[in-house]
């Protein structure tokens, strides 16, 4: 082989040398461009506890009301006549859910001419291709989540331990004076739960809470470190320092969520089992995440011949929505709570 000129090393010369990625490095740094950083999604899926089937049927786009009895005016007062007495009635209230988080992600891949000089086989393009597919569309829906329990977050009531610098509520946060955020933190944030009736609250934080929780494990087999790791072990935690962070951009956050508080439901048209169409043809079915477990993507394929090449196109597509449960008398108690450190780590 003739050895090539300098600057004139084209594609087709590099192939008889180019070698799999996977085969020289098995754990290359490509392979993180395929799983997905979804934390804060895992979490909320995990303890989930609501169950909107009516949403999820494929044949209808419904709008589900989900409707709910409530005694907050029911009050106790001194006793009088009980002959004579007036009271109130119960009322109701109702949520409107529908599915409202849509997107999609597509690749194509050439499957004849290619196919001849390409080190890789049709089917390792085709599932690099839904394992990035799989991967942008997870991680867009985990900063909706994020961006969700912004818009979800109720008003705490409780000013902090006492003793110390008092927090600052105001509608839809919490600053927490940046010298609590140690692990007796934990203790503050059970009070804080108790007081609004969470009754299995659990934390997702981002950077704010992160190197608290690492080194409380890191430093349990310490003498001086075994109650950090206790406290820590007080509340159900999760961290997620890409999503969280990155939505709040700039603003260390962390978030108290009553199990059951959040929802987050996956729709699909499509049919289970492979179905194809004409005009143009198009295969439809169902792809399974492989990121996080019980989402379901809708996926189409297609093809098309043209100057002796086929193309095929695969398309992922999403129908999502993530919830807020029914409130009780209290309509700022929602169930989640966030916390912010006022200065950087």
């Amino acid at each position: 082989m003739a050895i090539p000129a300098a600057g004139n090393f084209d594609a087709s010369q590099i192939l008889r040398i180019q070698k799999k990625a996977d085969d020289i490095w098995t754990a290359n740094m490509s392979r993180a461009d395929y799983v997905a950083r979804v934390g804060v999604l895992a979490a909320l899926r995990a303890r989930q506890t609501a169950n909107l089937v009516d949403l999820q049927d494929p044949m209808k786009t419904n709008t589900v009301r989900v409707m709910w009895l409530h005694a907050c005016d029911v009050d106790d007062e001194a006793a009088g006549d009980p002959c004579s007495f007036s009271v109130n009635e119960l009322q109701s209230d109702y949520n409107d859910y529908t599915i409202d988080i849509t997107r999609q992600a597509g690749f194509s891949v050439k499957t004849r001419l290619d196919l001849r000089t390409d080190e890789f086989s049709e089917q390792e393009k085709i599932a690099i291709g839904l394992l990035k597919a799989d991967k942008v569309l997870c991680e867009y829906l985990a900063q909706q989540a994020v961006s969700k329990l912004n818009t979800y977050a109720g008003t705490n009531t409780y000013g902090g331990p006492l003793g110390s610098t008092a927090w600052t509520n105001s509608a839809g946060s919490t600053e927490v004076p940046a010298d609590q955020w140690n692990s007796t933190l934990m203790n503050s944030l059970n009070v804080a739960a108790y007081k609004q009736k969470f009754n299995a609250p659990f934390l997702v934080a981002g950077e704010a809470l992160h190197y608290v929780i690492e080194e409380a494990r890191q430093n349990r087999g310490n003498l001086d470190g075994a109650g950090d790791f206790v406290r820590i072990g007080t509340i159900d935690a999760a961290v997620d320092y890409v999503n969280i962070d990155d939505v709040n951009s700039g603003e260390y956050a962390a978030y108290l969520i009553n199990t059951g508080a959040i929802a987050v439901v996956s729709k699909n048209y499509n049919p289970v089992a492979p179905m194809m169409s004409n005009n143009p043809w198009t295969v439809h079915y169902r792809y399974a995440s492989q990121n996080i477990p019980g989402l379901v993507f809708d996926a189409f394929q297609t093809e098309a011949c043209s100057g002796g090449e086929i193309t095929k196109k695969w398309l992922l597509q999403m129908n999502a929505g993530i919830y807020l449960n029914p409130h009780g008398c209290t309509e700022t108690n929602t169930g989640v709570l966030k916390f912010v450190r006022p200065t950087g780590i």
